[in-house]
């Protein structure tokens, strides 16, 4: 099949066909013919460029790194061009696409922040310098970049982004922290629980949620603690429910701690999850609670024997 041929499959109306046209100029490995292509077509038949260049992505060979790169200043290709580089994944590309960061068009900063997650640590230097920018732009872009980052490498500085002063970069920040068993992230996000943004306060109770039971024993002191708002308390507790059933057997067995406090929103959090392991300690608890409690504990129960 010829180059012309291969480069118009690339680009069909339907997405099937697309797809299709773009396996086979993967399969042939003619990164080398479909080089000189990006070039050679005209200008206007943006159609063919950008089939080139999506498929230089997907055969993955690091020495067509620069010749995508120029395509990230061409906005008819721009997304092509991010999206072909992520897939390749050379360090070459970070630098460039970070720049693209700036991009006021959602599409385009939307491809730079996707290309950025798939580099992955090749691209966490930069991402980190970025996140101190005096531009709020980049400082968005690098913070949601580093959202599924799952490395303590960038906890530190993500840390310091909770306290940025755009709502935005504060929400991505939190996310980005909340990955399985991250527990040194469970002081700075408590922190974050009473922030004056709601989109915060929703992204660090999920971050919590995505560490898991390893960050039950410290939310329990926080609990636990008298300092401790009942609105962070509140925010505590949504946060177990965030995680789900696992956190059933801890939280359970939490609620035989002496202060009211942690058990009452223990309990608020077993009726929330909705497991029905959670009905007999319910139960025993509220044998020997005082009213306030007791009628907390009821209201549970009432959720959990009606599901």
């Amino acid at each position: 099949m010829g180059i012309d041929a291969l480069l118009r499959g690339c680009y069909n109306d339907h997405d099937k066909m697309r797809d299709r046209g773009l396996g086979n100029l993967g399969k042939e490995g003619i990164e080398a013919a479909v080089v000189p292509a990006l070039y050679n077509l005209e200008p206007l038949d943006k159609s063919r460029k950008g089939g080139a260049i999506k498929a230089l992505g997907l055969i993955g060979d690091p020495s067509v790194v620069p010749a995508i790169i120029p395509f990230l200043e061409d906005k008819d290709n721009r997304e092509a061009a991010a999206t072909a580089l992520g897939r390749i994944g050379d360090r070459r590309a970070v630098e460039p696409i970070v720049a693209t960061l700036m991009e006021t068009e959602k599409r385009y900063r939307n491809a730079a922040v996707l290309s950025l997650r798939r580099l992955g640590p090749p691209a966490f230097p930069v991402l980190v310098r970025e996140l101190q920018s005096d531009e709020v732009l980049m400082r968005r872009g690098a913070a949601d970049s580093l959202i599924g980052s799952k490395s303590s490498r960038v906890n530190r500085p993500l840390m310091a982004a909770l306290k940025d002063s755009d709502a935005e970069v504060r929400a991505s920040a939190a996310l980005a922290l909340g990955w399985p068993g991250n527990v040194a992230a469970v002081p700075a996000l408590v922190r974050a629980l009473p922030d004056r943004s709601w989109p915060v306060v929703d992204s660090a109770v999920s971050a919590l949620g995505d560490i898991g039971v390893g960050g039950i024993r410290p939310l329990l002191a926080v609990l636990g603690d008298p300092s401790t708002s009942r609105t962070v308390r509140y925010q505590i507790s949504r946060s177990f429910v965030a995680i789900g059933r696992p956190a059933v057997p801890p939280l359970a067995a939490a609620l035989s701690d002496p202060d009211p406090d942690v058990a009452t929103w223990c309990a608020v959090a077993l009726g929330e999850i909705g497991d029905q392991r959670a009905v007999e300690p319910l139960r025993e608890l509220a044998d020997r609670a005082d009213p306030d409690l007791r009628w907390v504990i009821e209201q549970q129960l009432r959720l959990l024997t009606t599901l």
